[in-house]
């Protein structure tokens, strides 16, 4: 039989340190160090993919997308392929529904798809170059948007509203504008010399057609005697139809008197008057005087103005 010395521990109770590796004392930080995370590549087949919670990166690069790069960050641009469309917040070269640039931050565009152009200025929303859709309806731009910084609503149940006034700051300045679209045109008809017969209704200016809107009309008349006479009647209306006494419906459209009135030869008289106008159907207006006199003779040239007030 074997002899062994004795054992020189003096265990009164169970050690575990005698059994185990040595203890490990970690900080709060460097325990948080140690959970689980993944770092190697994955590929996912999954159709849809749901989060509940919050996904913080700074280096996803593309989101929904084989070929568009959506930048460094997801904050910085988000871009979805689904159902056509294209969100760019930032610069990119694509908009929602449809387009070509978007140049600078924070430019934001919508519309619907089309092959045709649409830029974006690099400066604020709404500081916007456009070249206009094609026959299409979209927010902001339509097919009659020919030039940059142009808006059209393109049904008829949009509604602008402006809360306080409008402010022009133009560097440049022309009038009267081109198109009577235009809010602020102006045009003007002057008509020839025209002889008078006693008591006959004469047109003396017939206007260019006027498109549907509000208008202020102004018109002058300038009579002239030719001969002595003396003029018992006078009447000088605007009206719809030519050679009528039928004055449009609104106050300031018709001069009239029934005082005798002397003329000497190369008297001139001139009357003048304006009104606020609402053109309901587009079409011309007519400017007809009627005079009555026994003895002179008299001519008239007439002027009719119009001025776009919406």
């Amino acid at each position: 039989m074997s002899n062994y010395n004795p054992p020189t521990e003096n265990i009164t109770a169970f050690n575990t340190s005698l059994f185990n590796p040595p203890e490990v004392i970690l900080t709060q930080a460097e325990a948080n160090l140690l959970y689980l995370s993944k770092k190697n590549i994955d590929t996912s087949t999954a159709s849809n993919t749901i989060f509940t919670g919050t996904i913080n990166s700074t280096t996803i690069n593309t989101v929904n997308s084989t070929t568009n790069s959506i930048g460094t960050a997801v904050s910085t641009q988000v871009r979805t392929t689904n159902m056509g469309l294209a969100n760019v917040i930032g610069n990119d070269n694509s908009i929602l529904g449809y387009g070509i640039t978007c140049g600078g931050s924070f430019c934001v565009a919508v519309g619907r798809a089309s092959s045709t152009a649409y830029k974006t200025q690099s400066t604020a929303i709404g500081a916007n170059t456009s070249v206009p859709y094609d026959n299409s309806t979209v927010i902001g731009y339509g097919s009659t948007a020919t030039a940059a910084n142009q808006v059209v609503l393109r049904t008829s149940t949009e509604t602008v509203i402006i809360p306080n006034r409008i402010s022009y700051s133009a560097s440049a300045y022309s009038f009267p504008f081109s198109s009577s679209l235009n809010l602020g045109y102006y045009l003007k008809t002057t008509g020839s010399s025209t002889s008078l017969t006693t008591a006959t209704i004469t047109n003396i200016v017939t206007t260019a057609s006027i498109p549907i809107g509000v208008w202020r009309i102004d018109f002058s008349i300038q009579m002239t005697a030719n001969t002595a006479g003396t003029i018992t009647v006078s009447r000088s209306v605007v009206s719809a139809t030519t050679a009528s006494l039928t004055q449009v419906d609104f106050t300031g459209s018709s001069i009239r008197s029934h005082v005798s009135e002397i003329y000497s030869a190369s008297d001139i008289q001139i009357l003048t008057s304006s009104f606020t106008y609402n053109q309901s159907t587009a079409g011309a207006l007519y400017l007809n005087v009627l005079r009555t006199f026994a003895t002179g003779t008299f001519s008239c040239v007439g002027e009719v103005s119009i001025t776009r007030l919406a």
